[in-house]
């Protein structure tokens, strides 16, 4: 059994260009959550994020949670495409929008996305980031380009390599698959947060509350976290926490997937930079 709970808040903009919802399989059991970051700096993005995040939501409720432990990352690769498909069709250039997707089919935890939206996975009061960022700066970073004080102190921190968008192809997204036990939860928040917040502060803001925290009450303490250091983005944050690790388990295939492979997929060689 899962406890999900979200909250977008409009933050520092004129407008809400994130969307946040909940994913629910066939039956209409609750296994996950999408989060979709349009990007700002184009005079669609809403629009973008909101089809991103209802073509991954359709894409998810056409498969039983059995089916859905059968192949997982095949899955959230594919509802990824089938969005990206779709903001395609849209009448407009200027769209493009980020997506991170979490499934949770305890004891194991399958997650994808596309662009900067951070996942981090909290167990036994330590936060783990499970995400690696596709903005350019922690690109260049990881290539070796950039020191760690110039990623810190970077003029396009808010542009990102890689997007649900209409000029690419279909970009591949990363994923991860990591083992998860009762009392932990992933929590999925748009760049709005960790652009103000370190992972570090993140963890002592969760460390204050005590154990028995409700979800809902640990995302609108993250969300006020953000908006105090006076957030120049959306903010929104979304927390699965897991209550019962047997609770509608399936039977899942021990496939090196399961056991916490790593999924950097190959993308496209083409190129475009998005602000977001």
């Amino acid at each position: 059994m899962l406890e999900i709970f979200s909250i977008s808040d409009i933050g520092g903009r004129a407008s809400q260009q994130d969307v946040i919802a909940a994913l629910h399989d066939v039956a209409g059991i609750a296994c996950g959550l999408v989060l979709c970051d349009g990007a700002g700096g184009l005079a669609d993005g809403d629009k973008a994020a909101q089809l991103t995040c209802d073509a991954c939501h359709a894409a998810i409720a056409q498969h039983s949670l059995q089916g859905l432990s059968s192949d997982p990352l095949r899955i959230l690769g594919d509802a990824i495409a089938v969005s990206q498909r779709h903001v395609q069709s849209l009448d407009s250039d200027y769209c493009a929008s980020t997506v991170t997707m979490a499934l949770i089919a305890p004891p194991y935890a399958f997650i994808a996305w596309v662009g900067d939206s951070p996942v981090w996975l909290y167990s036994d009061r330590c936060l783990i980031r499970i995400s690696s960022s596709h903005g350019l700066p922690q690109e260049q970073w990881r290539a070796y380009q950039i020191s760690g004080q110039e990623l810190g102190n970077h003029e396009q921190s808010n542009v990102i390599t890689r997007a649900i968008n209409k000029g690419s192809g279909i970009w591949s997204p990363d994923m991860r698959a990591i083992t998860v036990k009762s009392g932990d939860q992933l929590i999925l928040a748009s760049d709005g947060l960790d652009a103000v917040l370190t992972d570090e502060e993140i963890e002592k803001v969760l460390n204050t509350r005590r154990e028995n925290t409700s979800s809902g009450e640990i995302v609108q303490t993250l969300i006020d976290a953000a908006l105090a250091r006076n957030t120049s983005d959306n903010v929104s944050v979304g927390v699965i926490r897991v209550l019962d690790p047997t609770s509608h388990a399936p039977e899942i295939p021990a496939t090196p997937a399961v056991w916490g492979a790593i999924y950097d997929h190959l993308h496209s060689q083409q190129e475009s930079d998005y602000v977001a």
